[in-house]
């Protein structure tokens, strides 16, 4: 079957309520003519513009014409009919039939010739129709939407799938997170807790849960040891230094057994750096776990806190000699063949005798006193050091630390303010390190307690924050991937009440009446949504702002990786959207009176009168069409919005929300994609920021 051609006719006059010479310049513009020429035309007769025209280029024309105020009809090019031949003549004498009249000639096209009047060439003929046995189409040649129909049966069918999809979703993701959480969630790491001793030449040593540093006395790096150089699985107290190349520690090991597994060994290991050997002390294996190590050099011994007991180990005959004197977590040191502790239950030093007939005897007690507290029995000695210049304490008090420098003999003479919990200080060449509690950052004092410029502690920071950057990463990851999956759950559900809402629509539209436009007057004014630019001026500068705001935001927060992607995913998502929501086209809209019609972007029409016409707020609908009247329209008037809304408000009726957002939805109005497009990224910044969020607080 050929394609159906059609004629663009101009009626040779404007649109009631448009001016002449406006329309005589748009016409003149949109064919490009000269001005007489586009004047000659406006005389009153019908011109064929277009001759032979498929159906979406008239569909074009005739709305884009009337838009700019021309009178436009549409008519079906029927080639004319054959003239009939002329019947055989009677075998009686008669005079032969008249042949019929020759068909009418066909109108000539702009600007050289006129239409006739005649529009008994504009339809089909009653043979024509007869023969087609339908009626005439739509003579403006726009496609008419099909309404979305569904049986009830069928609608209840699929509601019950989905709603058993949806449970069986629900199980199999909460399994899934479950498994990936259990099998792959990352081992927790170790408090950063940084411990340091030095000897008298300024060899100073430093370690972390994962590291060991050993610097001059010029605080250059010397050796920097990972747990896997020194085949640990963890390092934990306070080292012990026993010369420039050599030093112990209290850690664990993994080990093979004979049967083929592993077996975790903690205790004490004496490490040489070269070559780089770490050595189990075999012969304090039966005691229970080493917490902290402290070495003796006038009598070479290595004294090693159990907790419960308290060990002495001679690394050069390799013997040792153990006591049931029970430090607990209580720090101690050695000075001058004397062993200090400090004591549980006041701010005072426990003095011990380290001589081998009076081993571990307690001979005396030395209390701290700071004058400017009210109750200075209640401190309790946290860490301690001796230097020539008397001792430096550490005194805390419900949860708060002070720095003290004391006499010799236990006199006051200093109090140093410090903000953070301090875990421990170290005497180094003619100062005094202190350091703060999982920070891995040293204050520097000189002897007299004057602050000093700070220790430069990268070798122990850098790998580090490497470390705690990749466990961050792998908990985001893993979360990241449940919040998705779970994410699936409100996503189905969402899409289940979509569907819910378009059938109930669509129930709606059976019994709804719509007319077509052969039913409309001539006199419809055709409305084109256009774009007010001044309005998205204002829009882009207010995004502008809202852009700077959201870049100060995360350069000047404490932000990680995932929360700086959502931020920027929603700000520029919300840009983009309401960009394409104002500025995308949405068709044309036309009205008389009660009768409206409206065009999408495709071509697609629809027209209604009284029920068949739905509002919400500035949009009109028909069955499946919407059209926005809203602030960014300005080719409409304020007047002629009113007026279309006045209409369809005494006329129509008012529909839901819910059912607007369907009617949006179901038509691919801009506004409901770029609603869509937003929401979905709201969606994704909402799981980022859960990943963030669950992977931080997590800690197992």
């Amino acid at each position: 079957m050929s394609e159906e051609l059609f004629d663009i006719v101009f009626l040779g006059r404007a649109i009631q309520g448009f001016s002449q010479e406006d329309v005589e310049q748009a016409l003149a513009q949109r064919l490009k003519l000269t001005p007489e020429k586009a004047q000659a035309i406006f005389n009153g007769k019908p011109i064929t513009l277009k001759r032979s025209a498929p159906k979406p280029l008239a569909s074009k024309l005739y709305v884009q014409l009337r838009s700019i105020g021309a009178d436009i009809k549409v008519r079906r090019n029927t080639p004319a009919p054959a003239p009939a031949p002329a019947p055989a003549p009677a075998p009686a004498p008669a005079p032969a039939p008249a042949p019929a009249p020759a068909p009418a000639p066909a109108p000539r096209s702009v600007p050289d010739t006129k239409e006739s009047s005649n529009r008994a060439d504009q339809g089909i003929t009653k043979s024509n129709k007869a023969q087609l046995g339908t009626p005439s189409p739509n003579p403006y040649l726009l496609k008419r939407t099909q309404a979305q129909q569904a049986a009830t049966d069928t609608t209840q069918l699929r509601s019950t799938a989905a709603a058993a999809a949806l449970v069986s979703l629900l199980l199999c993701v909460l399994g899934l997170v479950l498994s990936a959480y259990w099998k792959h969630w990352p081992a927790p790491l170790p408090q950063f807790d940084v411990h340091g001793v030095a000897l008298d030449n300024g060899t100073l040593l430093l370690t972390t849960p994962e590291r060991v540093v050993v610097h001059d006395h010029a605080g250059l790096i010397r050796y920097d040891f990972s747990l896997d150089d020194l085949d640990l699985s963890e390092i934990r107290g306070k080292p012990a230094l026993l010369s420039a190349d050599r030093f112990a520690l209290a850690g664990s090991r993994w080990t093979n057994t004979p049967h083929n597994t592993q077996e975790l060994i903690e205790g004490a290991f004496l490490c040489q750096t070269e070559p780089l050997e770490c050595k189990f002390i075999e012969s304090l294996k039966v005691f229970p776990k080493a917490l902290d190590l402290f070495f003796e050099p006038s009598s070479e011994r290595l004294y090693i806190n159990h907790g419960s007991y308290l060990s002495a180990y001679n690394p050069s005959n390799e013997r040792s000699r153990s006591t049931t004197l029970a430090l607990g977590d209580e720090t101690f040191s050695m000075f001058e063949g004397l062993m200090y502790a400090s004591a549980p239950d006041a701010p005072a030093l426990r003095v011990f005798s380290i001589d081998d007939r009076t081993f571990m005897r307690e001979l005396d007690q030395i209390l701290f006193i700071d004058p400017a507290d009210a109750e200075p029995l209640t401190n309790r000695v946290n860490s301690f050091v001796e230097t020539e210049a008397g001792w430096w304490i550490i005194l805390r008090k419900n949860g708060k630390d002070s720095l003290h420098r004391f006499s010799p003999l236990g006199e006051h003479l200093q109090k140093i303010d410090v903000e953070q919990s301090i875990s421990g200080l170290v005497r180094w060449r003619e100062s005094v390190l202190a350091i703060p509690e999982h920070s891995g950052g040293f204050l520097k004092f000189s002897s007299a307690g004057v602050a000093e410029a700070s220790f430069n502690n990268q070798a122990l920071l850098a790998p580090r924050q490497a470390l705690e950057a990749v466990h961050f990463r792998e908990r985001s990851l893993l979360t990241l991937s449940a919040a998705i999956l779970l994410g699936i759950l409100p996503l189905g559900l969402m899409i289940f009440f979509s569907h819910k809402w378009l059938n109930e629509l669509a129930k709606h539209d059976v019994a709804s009446p719509s007319q077509g436009l052969l039913e409309l007057p001539p006199s419809i004014r055709w409305y084109n949504a256009q774009l007010s630019w001044i309005r998205l001026l204002y829009l882009t500068g207010a995004s502008a702002v809202i852009g700077l705001i959201v870049v100060s935001i995360i350069l000047y927060s404490d932000l990680n990786t995932l929360e700086t992607a959502a931020i920027a995913l929603t700000a520029m998502s919300s840009a983009l959207s309401a960009f394409y929501a104002l500025s995308a086209r949405h068709g044309f809209i036309g009205q008389d009176g009660p009768n409206l019609v409206l065009v999408d972007g495709q071509g697609s029409w629809e027209a209604g009168r009284n029920a068949s016409v739905r509002w919400y707020g500035p949009y009109v609908a028909t069955r499946h069409l919407v059209s926005y009247l809203g602030w960014q329209c300005s080719s409409l008037s304020l007047r002629g919005k009113n007026g279309i809304l006045r209409n369809a408000k005494s006329s129509g009726t008012q529909i839901s929300l819910t059912s607007l957002l369907a009617l949006l939805t179901r038509a691919g109005h801009p506004h409901a994609q770029a609603g869509i497009a937003w929401l979905i990224s709201l969606y994704m910044s909402g799981l980022l920021v859960l990943a963030s969020v669950v992977a931080d607080m997590i800690r197992w």
